[in-house]
């Protein structure tokens, strides 16, 4: 087998690994305790959402971890674009490198509230099996700091998005020089990070803007920049000339 052969297989699998990582990052979440689909809660009402964690153990376990499998799918996915060719001007790969290194840090910081969930999780479990009533209700208050500590690391990596996003995005578009649907899907990513930039940053300093219609831009932001991930790994998966580094 050539290395050009290599190369190519690589890069299929990597494209493959992409879009069942971006699936599963994707449909877990409307199986957590608390989301869409099991009794809704705010997530700035800490209580309400450690209360229903609490009640179904089990499936936020199962959330998490298949949330958890697909972002490391994503990781190695997104390394494999680590070496992809020069494309227009001498910053093309830097921007890109740098984008990828930022990507992957902000998806370790997602793995990390995840497994943050898992702890918790198993906590409130031991608790119910060793505490009373009165017990497990102190205990409760006592895991909503945790919940907290969950909290802090998905906002860490939604501080990190915008860059990341931002500047995978301009890479990608540096490297594509024709323009197509994957060269759109790059500038969606730019796109992305802008807005999430203004949306992470309305939400810090706009106190009085509603809460919740922050969260439903931001999803939909999520969701929009979940779609152009994909399209990129279609074409890694596909073998597109401009999305297949060289070994």
């Amino acid at each position: 087998m050539s290395n050009e052969e290599r190369a190519a297989r690589k890069t299929k699998a990597a494209g493959l690994a992409f879009m069942v990582g971006i699936v599963l990052s994707f449909v877990a979440p409307f199986f957590l305790p608390g989301g869409f689909l099991i009794e809704y809660t705010d997530p700035a009402d800490y209580v309400g959402t450690v209360a229903v964690l609490a009640d179904y153990p089990n499936i936020g376990h199962v959330s998490s971890t298949v949330s958890i499998i697909g972002m490391l799918l994503m990781i190695g996915a997104v390394i494999r674009l680590y070496t992809l060719s020069e494309g227009e001007g001498a910053l093309a790969r830097p921007i890109l490198c740098f984008g990828i290194i930022l990507t992957v840090v902000e998806w370790a910081l997602v793995i990390l509230g995840h497994a943050e969930r898992h702890l918790l999780l198993h906590l409130l479990q031991r608790g119910e099996d060793t505490l009373g009533p009165e017990g497990m209700a102190q205990f409760e208050l006592l895991a909503i700091g945790g919940y907290a500590d969950m909290v802090g690391a998905f906002l860490a990596s939604l501080f990190i998005l915008p860059f990341a996003s931002f500047l995978l995005g301009l890479g990608l578009v540096m490297c594509i020089k024709e323009m197509n649907i994957y060269k759109i899907a790059s500038y969606a990513l730019m796109l992305v990070g802008v807005v999430t930039f203004v949306v992470v940053n309305a939400g810090m300093h706009l106190t009085d803007l509603d809460l919740e219609t922050l969260l439903v831009v931001n999803n939909v932001t999520l969701m929009v920049g979940s779609v152009a991930l994909f399209i990129i790994g279609f074409g890694m998966y596909q073998g597109r000339s401009e999305l297949s580094p060289a070994d």
